[in-house]
């Protein structure tokens, strides 16, 4: 059974090291934004709207069932709402796009406003208006304003809130200190929606029933001073911040009415069935919900509108326009390496939006590789200090970037060092009490190594024996007795030909020479000769058997005769050692004389085991097969090995296409 160098050694006892790195938002704080809030009762969000461009930014899920009502706070850091179809408020940080509470009001939620100060949330459900402390989010108080309160806005000095009883057709003064009904005024129809005038004076009352109309309240005297038919209905109204016109949906139209007057002053056309309406900060535009899944906007310069052409993918019903201080997204990177390993493993799941909902990643690892893909971890080809970015980006454009550095220091490969002088393996002699020697046959525990790439182009070494790394002392002797790698002789990997190469001392510059077996290895010469090249042995123990006959492969007569496919076990002839040959090719090293295997007269005559360096006869490819069989293909003629005359004759390398006996189980 062939030995991997790999089998059976033991990595340092020490655990996989976990790096994280969480980037407050770095970037600068986002510029305020216009943002348009609409609900989707059907689907169950709250969507943002770019207030100018009426582009899609973002949305939110998880706001309550059939969420209807929806206003903000008047700093625009909160907005809230009315879950219809259930009992809750949802409280929904702007910045972020989360929602932060769910505050229990009971059966029906409707319509919400929010005091001028942002102190209290006042919320319409069933027969009852609630108010809720915005600081803490639980209800202080609950008034009971009729048999359906349909809507419920708040005097701009805070004093009062107003609420329209639909089924009692009348509008319900509540003041605020108190929290109890001072007044009940009577209006015609079915109110639905209220406005309050800028200067606190007036509060008009869109009435649904018959052909509809607005009734105009003094709230000085809590009486009607005017009803203004709008002969369509009137299911919402909203005041311009100047207090001049009011905005009234009907049935196909928006009406708008001179608050000097009390009159229609103007028709608009062009709805299907208009459901809300609010108008921007500044009063240029008035935007109208409800007209076949897009928004209309009236120039209230003009009054003339115009539909967005984006398709909202849905009927919007309640409607709100705040100014947002949208906040960028928040980068979490979490690497984790392990020991003596060029893979490093990442998880960024503790990255969070910011107001944009998705975000998308780039990782820079910092060796010019960029990108994340599964499986979760990458591949270092080299050693070395590096440092790894996160970049978050949401669907706004907005970043944040958070840095790890990591030092790796991988295994590169485990393998036996052969000497080229004497073709006999370096041992850690003594099990490593004593300096490294070339004068062992074969490869075992004593002769393992492994080599660790420590970045910069250096390699340090560890022998599998006792776990200790190679040291160079002042006399140049080369031994394993470093525990930490940081206390170990960094060397240079000189590649020669054939698979051969040299080692280079760092700290002195000087080549480590194997002394032909005769002495221990020293870092000690200035040049490289035969005595300073080595060969990497990557598994040892290997017997072939011949898929034709079912026989192992011997170097027969010790090596003398060609190889032949005809023992029954396995022994030292039937034995070789894989040898690292240059590009992927490998040497056979027979345990039966210590000689390579060679493609005799450049694969014209029989393998066999008498060849003291590997060349270009000596080099073989080896294939593996989907039956878990292997070919073995020579670099001197590219032609297969086959065990000739299904195994009665020696092995040669002269098939151009593998058939059965050139099929070999390699174990």
């Amino acid at each position: 059974m062939h030995k991997p160098l790999l089998a059976g050694i033991t990595a340092l006892a020490v655990g996989a090291t976990t790096l994280i790195a969480i980037a407050s938002p770095a970037a600068a704080a986002a510029a305020t934004r216009q943002v348009i809030y609409a609900t989707d009762p059907d689907d169950g969000y709250l969507v943002a709207l770019d207030a100018n461009t009426y582009e899609f930014l973002t949305y939110l899920d998880g706001v309550g069932a059939k969420p209807t009502g929806v206003t903000v706070s008047p700093d625009g850091a909160r907005a809230y709402i009315a879950g219809f179809s259930g009992s809750t408020v949802a409280v929904v940080d702007t910045a972020t796009s989360t929602t932060t509470a769910n505050v229990e009001v009971g059966p029906g939620p409707m319509s919400i406003a929010v005091s001028p100060d942002g102190a209290r949330v006042y919320v319409t459900s069933t027969t009852k208006l609630s108010v809720i402390d915005a600081r803490t989010n639980a209800v202080v108080a609950t008034v009971q304003v009729g048999s359906q309160p349909s809507d419920v806005a708040v005097s701009p000095d805070g004093r009062r809130a107003y609420v329209a009883d639909e089924s009692g057709a009348s509008l319900k003064v509540v003041d605020t200190a108190s929290n109890t009904v001072t007044a009940t005024v009577s209006v015609p129809g079915q109110p639905q929606h209220i406005a309050v005038t800028p200067d606190g004076r007036r509060v008009y009352v869109a009435n649904s029933a018959g052909t509809g109309s607005v009734s105009a309240i003094d709230t000085e005297t809590n009486t009607v001073t005017a009803t203004i038919p709008t002969n369509d209905g009137a299911r919402d109204i909203a005041i311009t911040p100047d207090g001049t016109r009011a905005y009234v949906p009907g049935d196909r139209t928006v009406r708008v009415i001179s608050t000097a007057t009390n009159t229609v002053t103007e028709t608009v056309t062009g709805f299907g069935a208009p459901k809300s309406v609010a108008i921007t900060p500044d009063g240029t535009r008035a935007i109208v919900t409800g007209n076949d899944h897009n928004l209309v906007v009236i120039d209230t310069a003009t009054n003339t509108a115009k539909a967005t052409e984006d398709d909202l993918g849905f009927n919007p019903v309640g409607l709100a326009i705040a100014t947002v201080h949208p906040a960028p997204p928040t980068a979490s990177l979490v690497l984790t390496t392990q020991p003596e390993s060029n893979r490093v493993f990442w998880d960024t799941s503790g990255s969070k939006h910011g107001f944009g909902i998705y975000i998308g990643q780039s990782i820079d690892w910092g060796d010019g590789n960029t990108g994340i893909n599964a499986p979760n971890f990458h591949e270092y080809a080299h050693g070395g200090t590096y440092t790894v970015t996160l970049t978050v980006t949401d669907e706004l454009g907005m970043k944040a970037t958070t840095s790890q550095q990591i030092t790796l220091q991988p295994v590169t490969r485990w393998f036996a060092m052969l000497s080229a002088s004497n073709l006999r393996y370096v041992s850690a002699e003594g099990a490593g009490a004593q300096p490294l020697v070339g004068n062992r046959t074969t490869a075992g525990p004593w002769e393992a190594l492994a080599q660790v790439d420590v970045g910069g182009g250096a390699v340090v070494f560890r022998a599998t024996v006792n776990g200790k790394y190679l040291t160079v002392d002042a006399a140049g002797k080369l031994t394993a007795n470093a525990a930490a790698i940081a206390d170990a002789s960094r060397f240079k990997v000189i590649t020669g030909g054939d698979g051969k190469f040299s080692l280079l001392s760092v700290s002195n510059n000087r080549y480590v020479s194997g002394n032909n077996g005769s002495g221990p290895l020293t870092a000690d010469r200035a040049a490289i000769g035969p005595w300073e090249q080595f060969y990497a042995t990557r598994s040892t123990d290997r017997q072939f058997i011949s898929m034709t006959n079912y026989k192992y492969v011997t170097a027969e007569n010790g090596g003398k005769s060609p190889l032949i496919a005809n023992r029954d076990a396995p022994g030292l002839w039937e034995t070789f050692d894989e040898i690292e040959a240059g590009d992927g090719y490998i040497a056979l090293f027979s345990h039966a004389n210590q000689r390579f295997v060679v493609a005799e007269n450049g694969g014209n005559a029989p393998l066999v085991a008498n060849r003291t360096a590997v060349g270009p006869w000596e080099k073989f490819y080896v294939e593996y097969g989907w039956n878990s069989t292997i070919t073995v293909r020579a670099y001197a003629n590219n032609r297969f090995v086959t065990a000739e005359s299904g195994g009665k004759s020696a092995l040669i390398a002269n098939r151009t296409q593998p058939a059965s006996w050139e099929q070999f189980s390699g174990l």
